[in-house]
């Protein structure tokens, strides 16, 4: 699994622990907290090309042990970080990302947040934290993608500084 080193990054204040290092049962706990936090509104080009949708374009009925095989199968610039609860909550959310040395950028492939901690601002934590670190490191931009209908993360993430670049379109043959 390739690592985006954490070090003195990883944010002290708050209530939440971010980690690369993750176990074989905290790996089952992202597969499933991934497959239980996303609709049908949150399938994207990148969900299309990782192998996560059936041939209808819906989520495979078996998404949480992908996301693990694919946690498992990491390797080369794609970073899985697990943002835990520090009351005992365990896994609140996921990040994977992909690093790009050559141009300075980095592919936000996904922030999950856990249903039940949406609205208390773990997802912006989440991006400052990502910002700051990706800066230090010299790295000048995030790139992501996001479901056409998944309305309520494109404010989300317009609130945060990011905005729209590109429509893509997919068509069986």
């Amino acid at each position: 699994m390739a690592m985006f080193d954490l070090g003195e990054d990883s944010p002290a204040e708050g209530n939440y622990d971010f980690t690369t290092a993750l176990s074989d049962a905290e790996i089952g706990e992202c597969g499933r907290l991934f497959a239980a936090s996303v609709s049908r509104h949150y399938i994207a080009m990148g969900d299309l090309r990782a192998d996560r949708l059936d041939e209808r374009l819906e989520w495979r009925a078996d998404l949480a042990e992908e996301l693990e095989r694919e946690i498992r199968g990491a390797s080369g610039d794609v970073n899985y970080v697990a943002v835990r609860g520090r009351g005992g909550e365990g896994i609140v959310a996921i990040l994977v990302v992909a690093l790009n040395e050559g141009n300075k950028s980095a592919e936000l492939g996904d922030l999950v947040v856990r249903k039940d901690w949406r609205g208390r601002g773990l997802g912006e934590l989440v991006l400052r934290w990502l910002e700051a670190a990706l800066r230090k490191r010299g790295f000048r931009r995030i790139v992501l993608e996001s479901g056409a209908g998944n309305e309520a993360a494109h404010a989300f993430f317009e609130r945060q500084g990011f905005s729209p670049l590109a429509v893509e379109f997919v068509k069986e043959i």
